[in-house]
């Protein structure tokens, strides 16, 4: 086994996200016999085998360390980099950041994201992009401090909250009036 996976450790998987190495197994597929890393996805209740001879090139990793959580929440600190591109691009972009597997792109995504959290109006798909991003960050940084998910999840948006302002459904029109200017209408003229 190599050293860099161990049995009853954790693996992050591109693809999938942060998955439990159960075994490395061994299959006899035609006339040959192959080997196998047995990875259990809790969240998803699947579980993957991946060939033992590609899993470095096809991206599996362990989780980040401790010293590294620091890096993430400078990213998630950062100014905001929405692209000033149409959606469907944008969504193509974070995407391909996600399913790179790499910690620090995927926390890119949700500093760029989280801004529109409260927009009721944001599409499905941002709304999905931004939850599969996030759960992917809570799930690996749980594992390596130890914590539960939802303590880490609310670290997270912790950080997020203190650099970054969220949407705030206000209305002004093109005079300047805002809404609260709107809330009591006037009566009706009676002798209509």
């Amino acid at each position: 086994m190599s050293g860099m996976f161990k049995i009853g450790g954790y693996v992050v998987i591109p693809s999938h996200g942060l998955g439990k190495l159960l075994n490395k197994v061994t299959q006899k597929i035609g006339e040959k016999e192959m080997e196998f890393l047995e990875i259990h996805f809790e969240q998803e209740n699947m579980k993957m085998f991946v060939p033992f001879h590609k899993a470095k090139s096809s991206g599996i990793r362990t989780p980040i360390t401790k010293d590294e959580i620091e890096k993430v929440y400078d990213i998630l600190k950062e100014d905001s980099r929405g692209m000033r591109v149409i959606w469907s691009k944008r969504s193509r972009e974070y995407n391909k950041k996600i399913l790179t597997g790499d910690i620090y792109a995927i926390a890119e995504v949700i500093r760029d994201l989280f801004r529109n959290t409260n927009n009721p109006n944001r599409s499905y798909s941002e709304r999905v992009i931004f939850e599969k991003a996030l759960q992917r960050l809570v799930q690996e940084i749980a594992v390596v401090t130890n914590t539960n998910l939802a303590d880490a999840e609310e670290k997270i948006i912790d950080v997020l909250s203190k650099y970054h302002e969220t949407y705030q459904d206000t209305f002004e029109g093109e005079e300047g009036f805002t809404e609260e200017e709107f809330d009591e209408p006037e009566p009706l003229p009676q002798n209509l």
